[in-house]
């Protein structure tokens, strides 16, 4: 699942390859629905600016969506991985450039440019990819592994190569089954005994000031298209 921070709804995959969206304004929550994959949708994330939505599944693919063209994927990629692909995450630096993770029959770290589908990067890792987040001030990533090897991997993306850190391992005594970043540099991992930890990996994001939209500051959703169930530039109080 990963929430639009523009339109402030929840886009969520099934196990039958269907992409929904919820409002939870709204007294019907699930408002729209597309067939997104044709199998098991098991990764959603939508990109910081609320426009473009990449998701990966079982079927070994990535497809990228517009939030102003939601019926069918702009930008679909067949064989982005060869298993299923849960981990996706946008970088903070390039809007253009997203980073997914293979299963445990390919344990690749991949990076696309996500106008064209290109390939413009990839690593071989030592176990199943289950997240992977970027740093929030530099070009470095971090990876969740589960089989066959459990831990934490950091990686830094440079002149189209990915490398890995000198301190590019850290071991857990159980499988890592996601991960999520924080604006702060930490990571909070799960594990399959049910354990919650948080990781100093990265430095924090550089201050800067924050614009909000106005679609933000007046309260309200704009619509631009009957993917949330209002009209071309409707407005939802």
């Amino acid at each position: 699942v990963s929430w639009n921070p523009a339109t402030r709804s929840l886009s969520a995959g099934s196990a039958d390859g269907w992409l929904f969206d919820y409002d939870l304004r709204c007294r019907r929550s699930r408002v729209s629905g597309r067939r997104a994959h044709a199998s098991e949708c098991c990764g959603v994330e939508w990109r910081a600016d609320g426009r473009l939505l990449a998701t990966g599944s079982s079927d070994k693919s990535v497809n990228i969506w517009d939030l102003r063209r939601f019926e069918q994927a702009v930008v679909p990629i067949r064989r982005a991985h060869n298993a299923a692909v849960k981990a996706l995450a946008w970088s903070p630096h390039r809007s253009d450039l997203l980073a997914t993770g293979g299963g445990s029959a390919c344990r690749a770290l991949r990076l696309w440019n996500a106008t064209t589908g290109r390939r413009v990067a990839s690593r071989k890792t030592r176990s199943q990819i289950t997240g992977v987040c970027w740093s929030p001030a530099t070009s470095e990533l971090a990876t969740s592994l589960g089989w066959p090897d459990y831990g934490l991997a950091t990686w830094s993306y440079h002149d189209g190569a990915i490398a890995p850190l000198e301190r590019s391992s850290t071991r857990h005594y159980e499988r890592l089954l996601c991960l999520a970043g924080s604006s702060d540099g930490r990571v909070a991992t799960v594990c399959a005994g049910e354990v919650i930890c948080i990781w100093k990996l990265f430095g924090a994001a550089p201050r800067t000031r924050v614009v909000e939209p106005s679609v933000a500051r007046r309260r309200d959703v704009r619509r631009w298209d009957r993917v949330f169930a209002g009209g071309v530039g409707g407005v939802v109080r």
